[in-house]
């Protein structure tokens, strides 16, 4: 995961030299995603918020669905009820305005994962 890191924070730099929000914005979320994989939760919000503050920059996106998605999981992990249900009502709203069927799947997931609701 370590060296999986490394790839993508150069992606990242990469991508923001070439000035792709969208590219930039998704190494963001990846990077998320590894450092909540290494036990490093701060890096893993760190890296989620600089992912969705990015992408809500640029037009509606499939990467901004995800990077929703992808701090509903983080919030679900951390047992954050209604942080978890309201990021993944955003990531199913956005993702069927987009016609992504695949990312409402991830998010729903992290919402029946996150538990009874009060």
């Amino acid at each position: 995961i370590d060296a999986a890191m490394g790839a993508q924070g150069e992606a990242r730099r990469l991508w923001q030299a070439l000035g792709d929000r969208l590219k930039e914005g998704d190494s963001l979320r990846c990077l998320s995603r590894f450092a909540y994989l290494v036990g490093d939760r701060a890096a893993a919000d760190r890296f989620g918020a600089q992912a969705v503050e990015l992408l809500e920059t640029a037009p509606d996106s499939a990467e901004l669905a995800m990077a929703y998605s992808n701090l509903s999981q983080l919030a679900m992990l951390a047992e954050r009820l209604e942080e978890t249900l309201s990021l993944g009502a955003k990531t199913v709203e956005l993702a069927e305005r987009l016609n992504r069927p695949d990312i409402p799947c991830h998010a729903l997931n992290n919402v029946g994962a996150a538990g009874p609701r009060p």
